[in-house]
């Protein structure tokens, strides 16, 4: 007869009031909670009745951050090959659009999870590359900060910082 074994969990509150359940394997890669967890309880019996509020993070920021630690933890328990770990974050990072980037890479520097924060970073990185100022701007929500007469003058006086840039 097999072994019913229930793992533990812990309940997140997230920004948008959901309440997640997250196995505690999963949140020892959360340093912020780990960290909460470890100073505050004293009686590991009670970790799953506690509730931790994540406040800086939405349930779908949550979840894909959820998603992402728990298939690299069945890859890493599978001694899956390091190229086809880091095969499957590229995949993972790829289908994210900006905004949800953007959310997973907030949410992720709230968590302290560090290999996804250098990760996320990459990504972002490599979305802005070579882009323009006012891609840059859009990616990020930026408002200009010069007004039109003065952004031109700034353009024309620095126009070597324009060249070669990709399309948007």
């Amino acid at each position: 007869m097999g072994s019913n074994k229930r793992k533990t969990t812990i309940t997140l509150k997230t920004s948008d009031e959901l309440l997640v359940e997250v196995e505690k394997s999963i949140i020892e890669e959360m340093e912020t909670i780990k960290n909460l967890l470890d100073d505050t309880i004293s009686d590991p019996g009670t970790l799953a009745l506690t509730i931790v509020p994540v406040p800086e993070v939405s349930s779908e920021a949550l979840a894909m951050i959820v998603e992402y630690l728990t298939k690299s933890a069945d890859l890493k328990a599978l001694k899956v090959s390091r190229e086809k770990t880091k095969a499957y974050g590229t995949k993972f990072v790829k289908r994210l659009n900006d905004r949800e980037l953007l959310m997973a890479i907030s949410a992720v520097n709230y968590l302290n999870v560090k290999h996804l924060i250098g990760m996320l970073q990459d990504a972002v990185a490599d979305r802005i590359k070579n882009k323009s100022v006012e891609y840059v701007r859009e990616f990020f929500n930026i408002k200009g900060d010069f007004r039109e007469a003065k952004e031109k003058q700034l353009r024309q006086e620095n126009e070597w910082a324009y060249e070669g840039v990709d399309e948007d």
